[in-house]
């Protein structure tokens, strides 16, 4: 999929602070399928297609099985496996709202 808008170009500063956000919460100790769950659903909610591909593309090759992705593009239909899991989840909707 063509990338819509070279947004290190058109917004270096703000693509900066994203890196720099994403670096953060790489380091924060939460599992990397949680991640991969928090980054195509704030992608969902952004609507960016773009972006539900590339996280897609980046579950599947960190292991995530292709019968689960869609389960995973609306975290609604999975069960929070613990406390962690749902803080994640409720602070990502809140954020990407």
């Amino acid at each position: 999929m063509k990338e819509w808008i070279a947004y290190g170009k058109v917004a270096p500063d703000a693509m900066a602070a994203m890196r720099g956000l994403e670096e953060y919460v790489t380091q924060s100790g939460l599992e990397p399928a949680l991640l991969d769950l928090l980054e195509t659903r704030a992608s969902h909610l952004n609507r960016c297609a773009y972006c539900v591909d590339m996280h897609t593309k980046d579950a599947r090759a960190r292991g995530e099985s292709a019968r689960r992705q869609p389960l995973r593009a609306d975290h609604t239909g999975l069960r929070a496996r613990d406390t962690e899991h749902k803080a994640a989840v409720a602070l990502r909707e809140y954020l990407a709202r």
